[in-house]
């Protein structure tokens, strides 16, 4: 169990840009811009308020808190916290949030229980309204996949909303490009040593 989870943690956060970028791999299918190499955005990439180029957890969870989120998973572990935030994002069931064992911010990601293909244009219209038009943007309106990624170079940030198909979940992410690396090198660290643990149980203990 353990194995399968530090996998479902690695495609999440490692490749996770990758991974949806390959599902788009036959281009020919879709309508596909792929504009500036970095955004020319103004705008600050935050959350509740709080610029995530030097977000905390600590700061991140009292604003989340104070909007009206309510918690799912808290201090269950030194990397995620996990909220419902209907109150504040109608639409959006989840909210992962996942940190450094020091606090910093790694990434966020809604997941929303609507995935019309209408709605999610309608958020991706709304994040280009924030942070200007997308570095790259594929959709096919035909199976209903999306897929638009802001990379916002000053701020070290990635955001990006993806659908994979037209009855699949969709989402909206931000990622920290620098923390990113601190984080995987925590969880290779992390299991690594679970691995050992395993590996020392006695025999007859079980």
């Amino acid at each position: 169990m353990e194995k399968i989870l530090r996998k479902l943690t690695c495609l999440l956060l490692s490749g996770i840009l990758l991974i949806i970028s390959a599902t788009f791999a036959d281009n020919e299918a879709y309508k596909f811009y792929n504009l500036n190499t970095f955004s020319n955005s103004a705008q600050t990439p935050a959350l509740f308020g709080v610029a995530l180029k030097k977000a905390t957890r600590k700061i991140l969870r009292k604003k989340i808190l104070e909007a009206g989120a309510s918690v799912k998973k808290l201090n269950d572990d030194p990397w995620t916290d996990i909220y419902n935030p209907k109150r504040i994002f109608p639409s959006a069931h989840e909210l992962v949030i996942h940190y450094t064992k020091s606090g910093t911010f790694v990434s966020a990601i809604y997941y929303f229980t609507n995935n019309d293909s209408r709605y999610a244009l309608n958020l991706l219209t709304m994040i280009k309204a924030k942070y200007g038009e997308p570095n790259t943007t594929e959709f096919n309106p035909k199976s209903g996949k999306l897929f638009a990624m802001w990379v916002l170079a000053k701020h070290n940030i990635t955001v990006s909303v993806f659908k994979e198909q037209t009855n699949s979940t969709l989402s909206l992410s931000y990622q920290n490009n620098q923390t990113l690396e601190v984080y995987n090198r925590e969880q290779q660290e992390y299991w690594l040593k679970k691995d050992k643990l395993i590996a020392n149980i006695q025999p007859n203990a079980y």
